[in-house]
């Protein structure tokens, strides 16, 4: 019984876990789309832009760059851990 009641709650802490860092992923998301539109970022210089960011503003489970799509205008990141997630903004 204790064993199932501990596992719950392990349960339980890593899906909070993991839906602390999509929201903190979705607020980078959207900071970064502010600084993109209040400096005036061309859409060809987007990609370097995130390169550079911030390792404040990368992605929360890789650390690695968030993504540029240029066809939908979108800054995205992928997470793919118990269920598979894209967080995106259109710019």
């Amino acid at each position: 019984m204790w064993s199932r009641l501990l596992l719950g709650g392990q349960l339980r802490t890593g899906n909070m876990l993991e839906q602390m860092y999509l929201q903190d992923g979705q607020r980078r998301l959207l900071v970064l789309r502010l600084e993109v539109l209040h400096l005036g970022i061309p859409d060809n210089e987007i990609e370097a832009f995130l390169q550079n960011a911030d390792q404040g503003l990368r992605d929360p489970f890789t650390g690695e760059a968030i993504k540029w799509d240029p066809v939908k205008r979108s800054i995205y990141f992928k997470y793919t851990g118990a269920s598979e997630y894209t967080k995106e903004v259109r710019l």
